[in-house]
């Protein structure tokens, strides 16, 4: 087989033999090996240069295949263990502009600084019993911040989806199981029937009388150029509140099923 048959032509990730016997690799959970392949796949994105600079986020592992209750054990698992390890801490925020995440480093692979590279640090070496390695991936996956476990309690906790929708009168869905059997449209108000009660939407876009509207309702009131322009206007406002209509009637349609 020549060297051009043997090679490989896409993005790859090698993993040294040494490594693969470790006690450390072979002590991973299924959902910490599937942290470390995310890992892998954000360095394949970045080109393979930003090691140690690779940036990760919780939603990210959970579009992988990882549990929402899985993310934070096998993070601590993966670090513990030594195959992986977080640079940078991230920070929440309430918005997207202020929400930083974790970054993440690989440490059996190497690690560029500006124009210089260097060798893999490879903490997983210093594990050598396979009794030590279970112990240590147990005692990381039973640890939890408590500083973030007691923050997470102070803070007020966001109602569900089903809960926040705009216009919804009931509140108290929670453990609900909400069934769609009919859904009609009444002038500016959609209204959900589900087990013998009933949930209204108010549009969002309700309409409202201004001044300048009630004069626009007389046309034949107006200057030709004033009249253009109020129809104009109209126009666009109802354009504007049928738009928001099918944005609430997808939105409900995704979240109750039909």
């Amino acid at each position: 087989m020549t060297r051009a048959k043997a090679s490989i032509t896409g993005q790859f990730v090698a993993h040294r033999i040494e490594m693969i016997e470790s006690p450390a690799w072979r002590t991973l959970s299924l959902s910490g090996r599937r942290v470390v392949d995310r890992i892998e796949i954000e360095h394949g994105h970045h080109g393979g240069n930003d090691n140690d600079r690779l940036p990760v986020t919780f939603e990210d592992f959970e579009d992988f295949g990882i549990s929402h209750k899985s993310v934070a054990p096998a993070i601590r698992e993966v670090v513990a263990l030594g195959i992986a390890k977080i640079t940078e801490r991230g920070r929440p925020s309430e918005s997207d502009f202020g929400r930083h995440p974790n970054k993440f480093g690989l440490t059996y692979l190497p690690v560029r600084r500006g124009t210089r590279w260097h060798e893999p640090t490879d903490e997983w070496k210093e594990i050598k019993p396979l009794e030590e390695a279970e112990k240590i991936a147990k005692e990381a996956r039973a640890a939890k911040d408590e500083r973030a476990v007691a923050k997470r309690r102070a803070s007020p906790r966001k109602p569900a989806l089903k809960n926040r929708l705009p216009g919804v009168k009931k509140s108290s869905l929670q453990g609900e199981k909400i069934t769609l059997k009919q859904t009609r449209t009444q002038g500016k108000k959609i209204t959900l029937q589900s087990q013998g009660e009933k949930f209204t939407l108010l549009s969002i876009s309700r309409e409202r009388v201004r001044p300048h509207d009630r004069a626009a309702s007389n046309p034949a009131s107006l200057s030709w150029p004033q009249r253009g322009t109020a129809q104009r206007r109209r126009r666009v406002e109802a354009r504007v509140r049928v738009k928001h209509q099918h944005l609430q009637l997808r939105v409900f349609e995704r979240v109750f099923g039909r």
